[in-house]
């Protein structure tokens, strides 16, 4: 796959779960990882979907219009297959 499809099914599969259990996130988190929500910094895996599933709200759906993505060179070094995704959207609470 390149970088592009990479990109997509990521963002699809992440958005998705998100959309239907968002605990089902847990694994696309590493204990570095962090989440950054109204100014407040949250770290690891479990701390970042204890956030996302104390959301005020159990719908939503996100309606993806772009993605976007490029090669990180800042780690190439380390690992050469790191990609920055960027994408636009809108995300509709209480759709059902």
């Amino acid at each position: 796959m390149n970088p592009d499809e990479v990109s997509k099914a990521f963002v699809e599969h992440y958005y998705s779960t998100f959309d239907s259990n968002r605990a089902a996130l847990a694994n696309l988190y590493q204990e570095g990882s962090m989440l950054t929500f109204k100014g407040q910094k949250i770290q690891g895996s479990q701390n970042i979907v204890a956030k996302l599933t104390t959301l005020p709200f159990q719908q939503c759906k996100h309606n993806i219009t772009t993605v976007d993505c490029q090669p990180s060179r800042d780690l190439l070094d380390v690992l050469d297959r790191l990609l920055h995704i960027s994408l636009l959207g809108c995300f509709l609470v209480g759709w059902i």
